[in-house]
Order: structure tokens, then sequence, then C-alpha cells
């Protein structure tokens, strides 16, 4: 999920084992862009599988990833999948998008779920995802919402930035991309993290114990915020297709 350098790769790694065991959470995040997820899927940056687990159904799907610590992880994980072709890759290097593009014509779904704000250049990396897609089909990102809640947390993890609805619009229409689907997440998680790491400046993740309590709350949370849209959340998901011509 994250380029592989001795100063981040531990801080990292915790970033990914900290969500890897909130399930419902995961349950969550997919629920929202269900619809739109096809049967040939690219994954960019799958971290160590949370979200690839709820792909094994489909007909394929190539999981990248940039960490060699993560990508060694998801070759045991998938070793005896048949459907799950895991490749060690950059989105940004060019000859990389080539063999994806050679290889898989009828790529129906790209996600990117927590991986955009770790590249600088992003609006390449959006590039290069429309070129990976088929004719018809999704890009689905999801990324962390707000600069208002930019800390010292999101430096640590190697976060470039944060995302309004604006700024993913702006470089999605930039790629000559169509937006389907623009929505916040999270309107409890914004208000924590706005205490915890604005407020307070803390640096250091949740407990295992506070994650696990967070995540049976998950249910709920997702049952008022389906009734009720909120103008903001702690992350937003964005959908995008090529435009039609």
């Amino acid at each position: 999920m994250f380029k592989n350098d001795s100063n981040n790769v531990a801080t990292c790694n915790k970033a990914i084992d900290s969500i890897k065991n909130a399930s419902n959470f995961a349950k969550w995040s997919i629920s929202i862009i269900d619809k739109y997820i096809g049967n040939n899927i690219l994954e960019i940056g799958a971290g160590l599988g949370t979200f690839t687990d709820f792909f094994l159904q489909k007909k394929t799907v190539i999981t990248t990833e940039i960490d060699n610590n993560c990508f060694a992880e998801l070759l045991k994980k998938y070793d005896n999948n048949p459907k799950i072709k895991v490749i060690n890759g950059d989105i940004l290097d060019e000859s990389f998008v080539e063999i994806i593009k050679r290889d898989n014509t009828d790529i129906d779904t790209v996600i990117c779920f927590n991986v955009l704000e770790h590249i600088e250049d992003d609006l390449k990396a959006i590039g290069s995802m429309k070129k990976c897609l088929g004719k018809d089909g999704y890009i689905i990102l999801r990324v962390p919402a707000f600069n208002l809640l930019y800390s010292n947390l999101d430096k640590n993890v190697g976060h470039f930035r944060r995302y309004s609805k604006k700024d993913i619009s702006e470089k999605i229409l930039f790629n000559g991309l169509e937006i389907v689907d623009l929505s916040y997440m999270d309107i409890v998680g914004f208000m924590a993290w706005f205490f915890l790491f604005k407020i307070l400046r803390k640096e250091s993740f949740a407990s295992e114990n506070q994650i696990g309590i967070y995540d049976k709350l998950v249910p709920l949370f997702s049952k008022i915020e389906k009734l009720i849209k909120y103008p903001f959340g702690l992350t937003l998901f964005a959908v995008c297709k090529k435009k039609e011509t």
C-alpha cells in the first residue's frame, strides 16, 4: 500500500494493522459502493487484503501492492486461490500499467482504498487507473476527508493530503472522467479524529481495544448515516467512469 522505504514502513504497516480487524467498518465501506463493483477487479494497494477478502466470489481479482512486506503477506494469503493474482508494482510506473492493460483487457472495476493520499502525483495515479479500466465500468476511490483534519498522524503515515468533494472532483475531471457518485462516511469518526488528533494532538493510533469498541458500534452508526446524508465525514468515496463518446 505504501512506498517501501526504511523511514516509514513500520509506521505504515501499523496503519494497516490498526484497521485489519475492524470487520464491521470494512463491511460498511463495501456496502456503500457495492453496487458499482463488477466481476473483474483491479485493486490498487491491497495492504494485507482487508478489502480483497470481500471480492473472493468475483470472477478475477488482480491485487497490486508496492510495499514488499505487504506483498509477501498477500502472496502467502492467496497462494492457493486461482482467482486472485498478486502483483508487486507501482501504479505510477508506465511499464507496469502497460502490462496490466496488455494482460487484462476486461477490467470493469478499479478499486483504490486508502492509497491515493499516499501518492504525491495523485493526478497521474488517477490517469493510470483510467488506462487500466476497460471500456465500461468504474473507478472507486476511498480517501481521507478534509484537510481541516490533517494532523501529525497523517504526516507520520505518509499522507500528502486529505480531500474534499471539490478536491477529488477536480482531479477526476482533469483526467477526462465522469463523476458518478460522491459521498462522505463516518461523521462520528470525523468528530473523534478532530478531538484526538487536532485538539489533543495525539500522534499514535488507537489501541486494539478502542478500535474494537468503535467497531461494535459501527452497525448503529451506519444505519443512522443511511437515513441521514451528512455533509461531512472522516472518509470520502468517489466513483467515476470513462465518459461516453
